[in-house]
């Protein structure tokens, strides 16, 4: 879910949130409206090895979006 402004925003960030199965991650940026949410994203991880799945996601998207 992304919105219309997310080209103009000032300034990005991401939050993650681990839990047993799933990987969550929000996309927040400084719009002219204030802080809104850009995109979220969930994904299914390996339970014996949730880093190394965190650390998949992440490179994924940092090559996709350039975060």
């Amino acid at each position: 879910m992304a919105t219309k402004s997310k080209k103009l925003c000032l300034g990005r960030t991401i939050g993650v949130y681990l839990s047993n199965d799933r990987i969550s991650i929000t996309e927040a940026g400084l719009t002219f409206k204030g802080l809104s949410v850009l995109e979220q994203q969930s994904f299914n991880v390996d339970e014996l090895n949730p880093v190394g799945s965190l650390v998949d996601v992440l490179k994924d998207n940092a090559k996709k979006k350039s975060w």
